[in-house]
Parts: structure tokens; sequence; C-alpha cells
């Protein structure tokens, strides 16, 4: 019983000391807002009686209430409201709830007040005082006059009466002028419009009204505390609707938020500032009666949520009628929106008492006697807890603790406040101190709250380290091997793009070099033409692998230019209808003969697309037909935008319904298992994809599993003009007539004579010096060689060249050294790097290495040909050769000379007639394939290889002694044992990589493979492996060389 005795004391002196903070603050701010009259200009004008009439006639403004129709409203001193329907008879009868409000009614106020000699001399002798006017509330239209003169009108009313903008504002005020004043009698008159029945039209006497000097009256009028604590409860509303959204299982997060915003929104429909946003106030009191709906319910939601963790049936429904009142008052007379409140203060009412019984008495208090009664706290010393200290502990560190006092201050402060709304209307707003209570209470919350997350996280990675440590070596091992597999590929595809490149040059280069020469031999060509096919099919398997690795790192460009359609339609179906071969296929064409000739755009881009295409379309179609159309379409914004339109369909395998979302996927096949002696990558259709988004296409299928796909294309291109295909053009495509652009005419185009010009060739592989001197001897050049980077700096310091062409994975000095030394010796001669290295991102390497151009291999001969032409000096540019002329110098493409002293290129011993060597390890007829399918020039290589091997024999000779004497030297005491550098590896690795190329392109597989593998054990840096298996390569290496030669020289002797 003295537990319960002293819990009650505590309380009732906590809610005396609220009391008193509460009365202390009405007290306050009451008379800071009633002036005492401490200015001379202070004049209180509710010690003066009010008169008031129903109507309003322009000689009502003089101020003189007399007659029948007048009524004294207000005596002096009263401090009644004055409130119309109460004070005048034949109004409107109000009906409860209606949504319809009455016709506009007029209204007349006068005070008549009186000015002494003192005050108006006083305003004489200070100029800079301003008088003004302060009414606390006043509504709903309105004008006032002062002594029949106009001073302030807020009349807003159209042709027929009714109110179009209302203005039942508070704290009006605004100054006027003095001279209107006078000593002795003066009258106020105010005018008033609005509905009777709206609680707003009407002047609350009650309040303050007086006059004074304006600046005083803005000092007492000051919003700035109500303006701060308005930015600080919408900003924790938003706060607290982020914590919601990221922990959305917290639910107390949004209801508390959602009443600080209301809570905000109310207090800001109550500032006065706001009529500048938007002067019309019924705006702003229809959003001040939907916020103040919500404040109960979403307090009861808040306490619910945050101790029981869910919303009971009470809440919910108090809720619902809120938004119902909420929503429906928006729309509704503005009296509906009154008669919700009063509504609202019935339930209001009910509200509380659910929430104190309820929320604190049972979910607080009883829950908090049970615990002390069931299991008491205790101190360290082992003595339990009083019913007042667990109180005490409670009201700290339990949720609804910390919001006890707030809670006690919010209704007492919204009592005063309802009291005042309904009754007193002097406008103080003391709610506002309560709330900010409430809501440090809410922020104690969140911040422990906070702290139990951070102690939960805390121990949670306290207890994970262990784990984290445990696993950290395993998890550095995987991303070692992680670092090693992507460093891996990078190094893949690099080396794959110039080991492939390297031999394919040759079997390009010699393809369209034979096929120059073929002359009307149609069989040769034929088969040469079958030959440069296979090859740019390897190539575009290689462009395809090489292309997924530019995706991958986003450094996939277009580069446009101008082109020719019907020629890019023509070479691409010549392109691909080989691909049909002996198949029982009919391809079809089909075109828009109004498609534009000339476009801008990336063509080779282009070509890849539609090379894709039409390849997958003929590879899964056995039989049947393929069907190719071509359009168009205008786009409206562009004049010379348009859209191409690319149809490809086939009567093949189809695709099943299910893989149709993966189809464009990288490294992936449509049933693969079916498919698998189909050729392909898998990266096609993925590379189309990003392609014609590049263009800001598009690209779908549609497709039926047995029985074909329709792959639609659309990209965008510029027009250049307006000129179209036309009819006879495009008949003669689909004809397959149309031979503008031949296959081999990319070979067959005008040349000039440069036979003035001095061109070097640096490369350590003969057979790419010889094919790159085959290409040039057509433009009658007579191109020297070197093999290496210090024979090149030799020579150009002997002679002066117009144009070096350098490839850059030589042994010793390599390209991008040697051209690093001629820079800085101050060479500057046209250098172009000529490569088997086409990864992305070379060319600007190469270009920031010093070079000026970048050429890939296979060698392109139109590339070529503009690269000849932008470096050469003009003046030794002679004229086009004639067709003959140039076939004549390009039937001796296969064996070069030195332009310096006309000795054959490749030191080797010139060709003879004899029959083809026959040697163990070495595939003559693979050999002649690989080098231009010509004996005489296979026999040129295969010497040029013997003379070139003799000094790699030795130099392999020093490097492997090098690596075993390494190994062998013993190490001093104070060092670690010597091993190779990183420069060792690297020349070893060079000299391995030459090998292997020069042993593949004569038709030495074996070897070639073996050098391969010991070129991956040079760029691993693996020294053992090198010591292990070098030494039975060089022996096999040696005597291959030896017999070769001894094959080669018994060969001329017969």
């Amino acid at each position: 019983m003295k537990n319960i005795l002293k819990a009650a004391r505590f309380w009732a002196a906590a809610a005396l000391l609220g009391a008193a903070a509460i009365i202390l603050m009405v007290l306050v701010f009451f008379f800071s807002s009633h002036r005492a009259g401490d200015s001379p200009l202070y004049i209180n004008l509710r010690e003066y009686p009010m008169y008031g009439k129903k109507g309003f006639v322009p000689a009502d403004a003089l101020g003189s209430p007399t007659g029948l129709e007048w009524h004294e409203i207000a005596a002096a001193g009263d401090s009644s409201l004055v409130i119309v329907k109460e004070k005048f008879q034949g109004l409107p009868r109000r009906v409860f709830l209606s949504p319809f409000g009455n016709r506009v009614e007029h209204f007349t106020y006068v005070i008549p007040f009186e000015l002494g000699y003192d005050t108006l001399l006083f305003m004489r002798q200070n100029i800079e005082k301003v008088p003004g006017l302060f009414i606390a509330a006043l509504g709903d239209n309105w004008e006032i006059y002062l002594n029949g003169h106009l001073i302030k009108n807020e009349l807003h009313l159209d042709e027929g009466g009714e109110i179009v903008s209302h203005r039942a504002q508070r704290k009006v005020r605004f100054p006027f002028d003095e001279d209107l004043l006078v000593e002795g009698a003066n009258t106020l008159t105010i005018h008033l419009a609005g509905d009777p029945n709206h609680d707003n039209l009407g002047l609350y006497y009650g309040t303050p009204v007086y006059i004074d000097d304006y600046e005083a009256i803005e000092a007492a009028s000051s919003e700035t505390v109500t303006i701060a604590l308005v930015g600080i409860y919408i900003f924790l509303g938003l706060y607290h609707f982020i914590l919601f959204s990221q922990r959305r299982d917290v639910r107390y997060n949004l209801y508390y938020g959602a009443f600080s915003l209301c809570l905000g929104l109310y207090f800001l429909t109550r500032l006065s500032c706001i009529y500048t946003f938007s002067p019309d106030t019924n705006i702003w009191s229809r959003l001040e009666f939907a916020t103040l709906f919500f404040f109960l319910p979403l307090i009861s939601c808040f306490f619910q949520s945050l101790t029981q963790g869910r919303i009971r049936l009470p809440a919910k429904v108090m809720l619902w009628i809120s938004l119902a009142m909420a929503a429906t008052e928006l729309f509704f007379a503005p009296q509906y929106g009154e008669d919700c409140i009063n509504i609202f203060y019935a339930l209001g009412v009910v509200e509380i008492l659910y929430i104190f019984s309820v929320n604190f008495g049972y979910e607080f208090f009883y829950r908090a006697y049970r615990s002390w009664k069931e299991a008491p706290r205790r101190h360290d010393d082992g003595r339990a807890f009083t019913l007042a200290e667990d109180l005490r502990w409670n009201l700290v560190h339990e949720p609804m603790g910390n919001l006890a006092f707030g809670i006690v201050f919010v209704f007492i402060t919204g009592a005063f406040d309802f009291i005042d709304s309904a009754f007193l209307n002097w406008g103080i707003l003391t709610s506002r101190y309560g709330f900010t209570v409430f809501t440090l209470g809410a922020a104690l919350i969140l911040s422990r709250r906070f702290s139990e997350m951070y102690q939960e996280l805390t121990g949670l990675n306290a207890s994970l380290e262990t784990t984290v440590e445990q696993r950290t070596l395993a998890l550095r091992e995987q991303t070692a091997l992680a670092e090693s597999a992507s460093q891996a590929k990078s190094n893949f595809l690099a080396n794959m793009s110039h080991e492939i490149r390297t031999p394919l040059n040759a079997i390009m280069g010699y393809s369209e070099l034979e096929l120059y020469a073929a002359g009307g031999d149609e069989h040769k060509k034929g088969r040469l033409e079958q030959i440069h096919q296979s090859g740019a099919i390897l190539l575009s398997i290689i462009n395809d692998v090489l292309d997924i690795s530019k995706i991958e790192s986003g450094k996939l460009e277009l580069l446009p230019v101008e082109y020719d359609l019907p020629s890019l339609i023509n070479d691409t179906v010549s392109f691909n209808t080989v691909r049909i071969r002996d198949k029982p296929i009919n391809f079809i064409l089909e075109l828009d003969h109004d498609l534009p000739v000339n476009l801008f755009g990336d063509e080779l881009r282009l070509r890849q697309i539609l090379n894709n295409l039409l390849s997958n379309a003929i590879k899964y179609t056995k039989e049947g037909e393929v069907r190719f159309a071509v359009g168009f379409e205008k786009e409206n914004d562009s004049a010379e935008g348009i859209v191409l339109v690319f149809v490809v369909s086939d009567t093949g395998l189809g695709i099943k319904a299910e893989a149709l979302g993966s189809i464009f996927d990288e490294y992936g096949r449509a049933d693969q298992e079916l498919n698998r002696d189909i050729e392909g990558t898998g990266l096609g259709l993925a590379i189309t994809r990003q392609l014609v988004e590049l263009m800001e296409g598009t690209i779908t299928v549609e497709s039926e599993y047995g029985k074909g796909s329709v792959f639609t294309a659309r990209v965008r291109q510029k027009r250049l003009d307006g000129q179209p295909m036309g009819r006879a053009t495009a008949a003669a495509l689909e004809s397959f007539s149309y031979h503008e652009k031949r296959r081999h005419a990319a070979i067959n185009f005008p040349r000039v004579d440069l036979s003035a010009a001095k061109v070097l060739v640096v490369d350590d592989v003969p057979s790419n010096i010889q094919v790159a001197q085959g290409y040039l001897r057509l433009y009658r050049l007579a191109p020297d060689s070197a093999g290496s980077g210090e024979e090149a700096m030799a020579k150009m310091a002997s002679k002066r060249y117009d144009l070096v062409f350098m490839d850059h994975m030589m042994p010793g000095m390599d390209g991008v050294e040697t051209v690093r030394r001629l820079r800085e010796g101050g060479d500057n001669t046209p250098i172009v790097v000529l490569t088997a290295n086409a990864l992305i991102g070379n060319d600007e390497m190469f270009a920031s290495k010093g070079f000026d151009s970048f050429l890939s291999k296979p060698l392109k001969a139109a590339d070529l040909d503009k690269t000849l032409l932008r470096f050469i000096p003009r003046e030794k540019q002679g004229p086009a050769l004639a067709e003959e002329a140039a076939a004549a110098v390009g039937t001796d493409a296969a064996v070069g000379t030195d332009a310096a002293d006309g000795t054959a290129a490749a030191t080797g011993t010139p060709a003879g007639n004899g029959a083809l060597p026959g040697l163990d390890g070495l595939d003559t007829t693979a050999g002649l394939e690989r080098t231009g399918g010509e004996e005489e020039g296979y026999r040129y290589v295969l010497n040029s290889f013997c003379e070139d091997s003799k000094e790699r024999i030795d130099t392999l000779r020093h490097i492997l002694f090098h690596f075993q004497q390494l190994a062998a030297a013993p190490a001093p005491a104070d060092r670690v044992q010597t091993a190779p550098t990183d420069q060792s590896f690297l020349f070893f690795a060079t000299l391995m990589h030459a090998l292997k190329n020069a042993l593949f392109s004569i038709g030495a597989d074996a070897l070639s493979a073996e050098a391969g593998a010991l070129e991956a054990l040079g760029r691993e840096e693996d020294s053992a492996g090198i010591r292990e298996q070098g030494p039975g390569f060089y022996d096999s290496f040696k005597r291959f060389v030896e017999q070769l030669g001894a094959a080669l020289g018994s060969g001329e002797k017969s």
C-alpha cells in the first residue's frame, strides 16, 4: 500500500508540474499578445462598443450606426465572441453535415473610438512611426474603412455576388495612412461577406483588436518558433518514412512518420505567412481539418505498434472514420468540415480515454505493475525495487515510459487549444510545445532502438570475426585464383589474336594475291575463292571472340562512314550463299526498290549483324528456304534519319519456346545437344544484339520449333541524299546478277605507281614479310625488309624511308622499343604497326607509343591502299597503273627482293624446280596450302626458314644454357639462389613464339606445338619446365633443320 501511495504522489507531482508549465506558457503568450499599452500609438479597440447590422450599403462606410437596423453587438470591454448567426434574426437554418452551402450574406460592423491630441501629435512628430491595424481573426470576405476611407479590401466576388476566393484569415495586420486619423471621434467600419452558416464568418471581438505602431505589430506577430517547429515535424515525418521503407516490418515508423507529417502540416496551416503563397484560405482550412482528424488515430496506432506489434480494432475503426471525414470535407461546403470537427471532438474524448486506459493504463502501468509483482528488478546489493523505483526505471527504459510526460503535455495543451478554438479564439496554439515534448520522447525511443540495433550488430560482428579469420586464407586463395583467371583470359585473348591471325595473314594474303593473278582461269579462281572464304569465316570467329572482350570491357564503339547500300547487300549475300554448298536450300532476296543508295553509318558492324543472322539461318536449315528481306522506315523527327529493317526467315530447326528468352545470351546455343554438329561459338547473336542496340535499334525473334525462325533487326542510319536504289538495281540484286563488287574486286582496284617511294617492312617471321612485299609490289614498290628492331634501326640510319611497316612482337628489341628509340633520336618517319594482336585498345596504345597508324593482320588490300596514299608524299605518287602492269608485278609477289641491292629479301637460296622434300614431321601438303599453294613459293619459304633457323638454333642453345647454368649455380649464404630475370623469360617466350609460327607455316605441326608449349612456360616464368622440356625440343628442332637443309640441297641438285 505504501508503494502505491508513493507512486500516486509521484504522478500527482508530475501532473502538477506539467500543469504549472502549461499555465506559465499560456500566461506568457497571453500577455505578450495582449498589449498593455506601452506605446503612445496603442489604441485597444475592444474598450469601445461595437455596432452591427445585416447588409451593407456604401453610406455605411461613414460609420454612423443609427437606425432600427443597427444593433449593439458588444459593449465596451466585452470579451464575448461575435458570431453572426447569434446576433441577427432571419438567417438560414444550419443543417448538420449538409454538403451544400448558402448564398452569401453581407454584414456591417462599426467601432467608434476616440483619438487624443497627444497621440495625434506623437504621430505628427515621429513620421517614421506608421500606424497599423491588428485583428486576431476575421472572415470570410471583408473590407475595412477608417473614417469613410477604404484602407483594406479583401472582397473577391463574382458578378452574381458569390465568393470566388476566401479570406478567413488569422492575425490580420496591415499599415494605413496616419492622415486618415482625426482628433476626437473616429470610426472603424468592417464590411463582412460570406455564408452565414460558416463559422469563419465574423469578427471575434474577444481577441486582440487594436491600433499600434506597425513595426510593433509585426514584432508581436512573429511566427519564427512555429515555422521552426513545422520544419522539424515535417523532417521527422519524412525521416521515419525513409526508415519504414528500409524496414517494412517496423510499422511504428510508418505511423509516427504520418503523425509527425500531419502535425507539421497542421501547424503550417495555422501560420499567417502562408497566405503569401496561396491567399485563398479555403485551401488551408480544409487541410487544417484533414490533418487534425488523423492526430489521435495515428497516435493510437503508433503506441500499439510500438508496444504490441499490431493494431487493435478500435484504433482501426477510428482511423477509417477519420479518413472518411478527411476525404469528404475536401469536396463539400466549408461548414460540412466544421460539423466534422465537432464529430471529431466527440470521438476524441472516447479516443483519449481509450489511449489512456489501454495504451497507458494497461499496456504500460498494469504490465509494469505485474512485472514488478512477479519478478521485481533488483539493485546491485540484491535489494528489490520498490514500485516507485520500478516505475521510474520503466519511464527511462521502456518506450511508453519515454512518451509518458510528452503525452501528458500533449493532452493538456491540446485541451487548452480545443477550448481556445471553440470558445476563446486567442490563437495562442500551446499544443505546439506539448508536441515538442512528445517528439523529444519519440526521438529518445528512436535513439534507444538505434543503440540496441548497434549493440546487436556489434555482437554479430564479434561472432563473425572468428569465422572470417578462419576463411580469410581460403578467400585469399580464391581471390588469387580469380585474378589469375582474369589475367589469363586477357593474355589468352591477346595471344590468341596474334597466333591465329599470323598464319591467317598468309592464307588470306596469298589467296588474294593469287586470285588477282589468276587471270581468266575460272576453275582456279573458284578454288581460291573457297580458300579465301574459309579464311574469312575463321576470321569472323576470331572477331566474335574479340568483340565479346570489347563488350565486356565496355569499349565497343561504332565508326560511321559513308557506304553504298546495294554493294553491302550484294557482298553480304555473296559471302553467305557460299555457305549453302550442296544443301537443298532456296535463298530468296526481297528488296524495297525505294531503299536509299548512299548511307552514313558503321558499314563494318552492319555487315557483321547481317552475316551473323544469315549464317545462322543457313547453318540451322538443312533444306527448304532462307529469305532475306530489306526495307526501311522514315523517321518523323529527322529529315536525314531512317530505320533500316532487315528480316531473315528460314524453314530450319527453329527454337524451343523455353530457349527464346536466352537466345541472345553470351556463350549460349539453342538446343546444344541436338545441334552439336553445327559449327559456331555461341557468341554471334549476343554480339548482334549489342551492335543493334549501339545503333539505337532493336532486334526480335519469332520461332516455332521444328518449323523455322524469323529475326527482325531495326537499325538507325543517316541518308546522305535522296537517290533511291530503283527497280533495276533491286532486280539485279534479287537475281544475284549484281557484280559491281565481287569478292576479288576488293584487291582488283586501280592503284597508283609508287615506285619512287622507299618502304621498309620489319617482321621476325619471313612469311609475313613475303606477304607484305607481295601486296606492296602491286604498287611497283621494291620494299626493303628487316628481321629485328636492331636491323631496322641500322637500315633507317643509312637510308631515308617514306614509310615503315613494323611488327611489335619481335625477339630482342620489339617494335614498341624500336619506335621509342627512333622517336627519341629525332626520327619522324611515318611508322605503321603491322600486327596480329587486334584486341580493343591496342590502336590507342600504339598511337601513344609513337606509331602513326595501325594495320591488323590479315592484311586488307583496301586498308593498305589507304595507308599508302595517306603517308607516301604526293610528289612520289605517280599515275594510275594499268591492270596488266599491276598483274605482271603481282605474279612475283611470293619472291621478295631487297630494293637496296636487288637480292632476295629473305636470305634463302632461290627456289629450284626439284621435288618437294619428303621428311618426317613435315606435312608438305599443309605447308603448301599455308604458303599460297604455289610450289615455287613454298620452296622459297623453306629455304628462307632454313637460313633463318641457323641463327635461331644458336640463340636457343645459349638461352637454354643460361637457364641450366643459373639452376646449377651455388647460392651464396647471404642471398637467395639466383633465378632467371623477367627479361630472360620474355626473350625466351618471344623466341619460341617466332619458331612456333614459322614451323606451323611450313607444315611442321608437331614441332610447332612443342614450341607453343615452351612459349607458354616462358610466359608463366616456369624455369623448371623450361629446363626439363627445352633440351629435347632443341635436339629435335636442330635435327629437323639439318635434315630439311639436306633435303632442299638434294632437291636442287636433282
